[in-house]
């Protein structure tokens, strides 16, 4: 019995204690007493937290690189639009310029000051609504309490008349 091919087997996820004692001829109260000893499932959970922290990494690292890509190309639109600002001449020149210019604010996640403000506010507002300030205001909550409904409708009762 090759016990330390039985266990990378079982760590490295897939197959159960029944299957790795069918494919190695042994009893699997006597491989899972092993493993049990041995702390095969923790190795095991380990492992896979491993591999999911890669993951994650691996694909933050990809979003990074794009978000990085994204920001370049829209530095290199800021300096195409701010050398065409000056022959901008007519007014549908100058709002396509600025439609233009706030889509790269967007997209490079820079907010003007009456939109922090904004969103200030609304912060505020909904810790008031979660504090309960806002108890005894007649101001709707945006929560809708519904009565309990039954799984299946009951059949109408029949009069014995029909």
């Amino acid at each position: 019995m090759d016990w330390k091919q039985a266990k990378a087997e079982y760590i490295a996820g897939g197959i159960s204690y029944r299957k790795l004692a069918d494919k190695y001829g042994v009893s699997r109260t006597k491989l899972q007493a092993r493993a049990t000893r041995e702390g095969w499932a923790d190795l095991r959970s380990q492992a896979e937290a491993k591999a999911e922290a890669k993951l994650v990494e691996s694909i933050s690292d990809r979003d990074a690189k794009s978000t990085v890509d994204i920001i370049g190309v829209a530095d290199k639109l800021l300096a195409k639009i701010s050398s065409v600002v000056e022959r901008a001449k007519t007014a549908q020149e100058i709002r396509h310029l600025t439609s233009a210019l706030k889509d790269l604010r967007e997209i490079k996640g820079q907010k003007s000051e009456a939109d922090m403000r904004e969103q200030e506010a609304r912060i505020r507002k909904l810790e008031r609504d979660v504090a309960g300030d806002g108890a005894g205001d007649e101001r709707p909550s945006g929560i809708v309490l519904l009565p309990m409904v039954a799984d299946k409708p009951k059949p109408p009762e029949e009069d014995g008349d029909g």
